[in-house]
C-alpha cells in the first residue's frame, strides 16, 4: 500500500532461527530512510553484520538476550 515504517521490532521465539529469515524478508521500500529495525534474540543465535538490505549499527548485551539494531545499508 506504499506504507513505510520508522521502527520494526522483531522478537520471535528464541532458538528457532527465525530472526535471519525474518530480516531477509524486509525490503528497502518498507522502511523510511532513517528507520531502525530492532531484533531481540538469544545470545545463542548470532546474526551477521549485514542481512539483506540491513546493516547492523549497534549490538547490546542483556544477559541471555541480545538486542541488534539495524538500519538500511548505506544510511
Amino acid at each position: 500500500d506504499g506504507e513505510v515504517f520508522d521502527l520494526i521490532f522483531v522478537g520471535p521465539p528464541y532458538d528457532r532461527d527465525f530472526c535471519k529469515p525474518t530480516l531477509e524478508r524486509i525490503r528497502p521500500e518498507l522502511l523510511a530512510p532513517d528507520a531502525v529495525v530492532i531484533v531481540q534474540a538469544s545470545r545463542r543465535e548470532k546474526l551477521e553484520e549485514q542481512i539483506g538490505c540491513l546493516i547492523r549499527m549497534q549490538l547490546r548485551d542483556y544477559g541471555d538476550s541480545l538486542l541488534y539494531f539495524y538500519a538500511l545499508d548505506g544510511v
